[in-house]
């Protein structure tokens, strides 16, 4: 009778050494971006935004890249004018990378005591944002509502508008 150890191939047991799953050191950022986009739901937006990260970071290797240069990136797009809620949309973007790596490890090959290089960085304050209608875009947005598809749309219009300072 064989034993069940010699039914082990040498492979899985150094796999498994790792959590199960082969790390990939060598991966670049371009191809860990491309991963989390093929697992993660269509969003044109979000892939619009990425392209000036894959030009900066796409060559770098994943793993490599710190928190000093993703926060000088983010520096840059607000010295360029950027809104802070733009900026806060990018970083957000790029901590749901990472953080698809450190959950879908087998998919990612993220090494080993891999942390986050966005992990400590912080939204910044984005102001209210505060929109004033004159009464007669008020007038064309309920008409509108009432014409939609999803029957609750004028209710949610008329709760908006309600609920903020102008008083219909």
């Amino acid at each position: 009778m064989r034993s069940f150890a010699s039914k082990i191939d040498a492979n899985s047991v150094a796999s498994a050494q790792v959590g199960g799953y082969t790390p990939n050191p060598n991966l670049t950022f371009a191809e860990l971006v491309r991963g989390y986009c093929l697992c993660a739901k269509p969003n044109e937006p979000r892939d619009y935004r990425l392209q000036k990260w894959l030009e900066w970071l796409g060559d770098s290797v994943a793993w490599d890249i710190t928190e000093e240069q993703i926060d000088g990136l983010l520096e840059a797009l607000s010295n360029a004018g950027m809104a802070n809620s733009t900026r806060n949309r990018e970083l957000g973007d790029i901590k749901a990378i990472f953080n698809w790596a450190i959950k879908e490890k087998r998919r990612s090959g993220i090494p080993v005591g891999f942390n986050s290089p966005v992990a400590n960085i912080g939204k910044l304050d984005e102001p209210i944002r505060r929109v004033h209608l004159s009464e007669q875009e008020i007038s064309d947005l309920l008409a509108l509502a009432k014409l939609s598809t999803y029957r609750r749309m004028h209710g949610l219009i008329l709760t908006a508008l309600t609920s903020g300072a102008i008083t219909i």
